[in-house]
């Protein structure tokens, strides 16, 4: 069997999906019995079969429309690189080099780290083949550093995060049953996170070639896992681990980590929780019992992880990271090669609740992708998707929007900041204002809040703040305060970026949704 995770996903992923959304229904059941073939012959060592099967399958696929064989091209290549390294293990160097170059599979990363292919590393042949291959595509860190910056997009249309409290119903009912308080332990919030993710990393083993049960929340997913003996994918991990997280009343989010490639089907999710002590998100993924750490051995967070990537900064990686407790994990390749692939596109579901990813009639979801660069998909609504009746893809390129600290952690920066902009406005201190502004506003800063500025303000409102009251949130996430001024009472918006100052501000701002809080308050 092959040992490097990401080849066995790889090839269980495409051994696996011969007939998803394939044209061709008469070929994929032909095709999937001669995958399945060469997967054997390359259990058994057996090239003859393999080569049987594999000329049956090409032959087969020759006779296809075009179209077909665009369909099921890149599938050709995977069953190739399994005959490939059938031939590589049994020291056949020239006939494992020729299935690679029939394979076209240009995986600089994968033909590097696969250890079926330990036997033709020196061979001149693959050596060529390489070189090819890192020209074509380039190692997986090297996509990650070459990604562009993030973009500074408004927050207008992007709904907040939101997390369900520990003493919903079902959220209480787990961690009575499970009695997570007994496994989270007494040691500080971080230490507890370490000992739930532990809980779950060896409650329920994984295997990314299966998918999950379908129903997808905490409870049911053990109790099927543990009745029926089955396992779970990254995702169903993933899931698990976030519900427990938020019935421990932590606010927590489970993470999409998506490649470049659009064509690239793997993908990896970890989940991320939120520490009041480290006041910031910590990276936990329950498949690999994994967490990072920087040079002085602070948890880090995956915003975190993938700046030090992309920067060629230290990270550690806790040294009993494990897969199923069969295979160590190192970080030179749990993070420099699969989390690097795997860290170019996230996604996070909005509302992180019990039960979100059950399929059922009169049921939303929607999720936001935060992607490098400026251009900005079009937000995509669907109806009956995903089994559910509406389904809403969000896109933002501002990680500030993304990362954004949960509501009532984050309230507390929030009433440091309304508490320093009153100081100044009662000063008369236009620079302080101004100097309370994120990056991203350094461009409109001469405009705002000049000392003349100022004084157009106090004109209409008066020269002393009085009070302010947080009064709720917009629907786009800016928090908003009922401002009292001498010779004005209204709401001001503002949201804040991860270190406090101010990403999107409104001195006076109005609609229906703003007005009956401003009534109510």
């Amino acid at each position: 069997m092959k040992k490097t995770l990401l080849v066995f996903v790889l090839l269980c992923t495409y051994t696996m999906t011969w007939g998803q959304e394939k044209p061709n229904a008469e070929f994929a059941k032909f095709a999937q019995e001669k995958s399945t073939q060469v997967r054997s012959a390359y259990d058994h060592k057996d090239p003859k079969a393999g080569e049987k099967a594999m000329k049956e399958l090409v032959a087969k696929y020759n006779t296809l429309s075009e179209k077909d064989k665009a369909a099921y091209k890149r599938n050709i290549s995977y069953t190739y690189y399994d005959l490939a390294c059938m031939y590589a293990i049994m020291n056949d160097k020239q006939h494992a080099v020729d299935n690679l170059e029939r394979s076209e599979l240009y995986d600089y990363s994968l033909l590097m780290r696969d250890e079926d292919l330990a036997n033709i590393r020196k061979y001149p042949g693959f050596i060529k083949y390489l070189a090819k291959a890192r020209a074509i595509n380039p190692d997986n860190m090297a996509k990650l550093q070459d990604a562009p910056a993030y973009g500074t997009q408004s927050s207008a249309g992007i709904p907040a995060f939101t997390y369900q409290p520990a003493n919903e119903e079902h959220l209480a009912l787990l961690r009575k049953t499970y009695n997570l308080d007994s496994i989270a332990g007494q040691g500080t919030d971080v230490s507890q996170m370490i000992n739930l993710m532990r809980w779950v990393h060896n409650l329920v083993p994984h295997d990314g070639s299966k998918g999950n049960p379908a129903v997808k929340n905490a409870m049911d997913l053990i109790t099927t896992c543990q009745r029926e003996h089955k396992t779970l994918n990254c995702r169903g991990l993933a899931i698990l681990l976030n519900e427990v997280y938020l019935a421990e009343g932590f606010e927590s989010r489970y993470i999409t980590c998506m490649p470049k490639d659009t064509a690239d089907q793997d993908c990896h999710v970890i989940t991320m929780v939120y520490s009041l002590k480290q006041n910031k998100w910590i990276w936990m993924d329950p498949t690999f019992n994994a967490y990072i750490m920087d040079e002085n051995g602070n948890l880090l967070g995956p915003d975190e992880v993938r700046e030090r990537l992309i920067k060629n900064k230290p990270l550690i990686l806790n040294p009993d990271a494990d897969h199923n407790h069969e295979n160590s994990e190192t970080k030179e390749y749990y993070l420099g090669d699969y989390m690097a692939k795997n860290l170019y596109k996230l996604v996070c579901a909005v509302s992180s609740e019990y039960n979100y990813e059950t399929a059922g009639t009169n049921k939303t979801r929607a999720y936001i992708t935060l992607i490098p660069g400026s251009k900005i998909p079009e937000q995509r609504a669907a109806k009956n998707e995903h089994d559910v009746d509406s389904y809403t893809s969000y896109y933002t390129t501002n990680p500030n929007l993304f990362w954004q600290l949960p509501q009532k952690e984050a309230l507390v920066n929030y009433e440091k900041a309304m508490s320093a902009y009153q100081q100044y406005y009662n000063t008369h201190n236009a620079d302080g204002i101004r100097d309370m502004f994120s990056d991203v506003w350094k461009d409109y800063k001469p405009k705002l809040y000049t000392p003349e500025e100022q004084k157009q303000q106090e004109d209409k409102y008066g020269s002393r703040l009085i009070s302010y009251k947080y009064i709720g949130s917009d629907e786009d996430g800016t928090q908003l305060y009922k401002v009292v001024y001498e010779k004005s009472t209204h709401a001001m918006g503002i949201s804040l970026d991860r270190e406090g100052k101010f990403l999107n501000f409104r001195p006076k701002t109005s609609s229906s949704h703003i007005n009956a809080l401003l009534a109510k308050n």
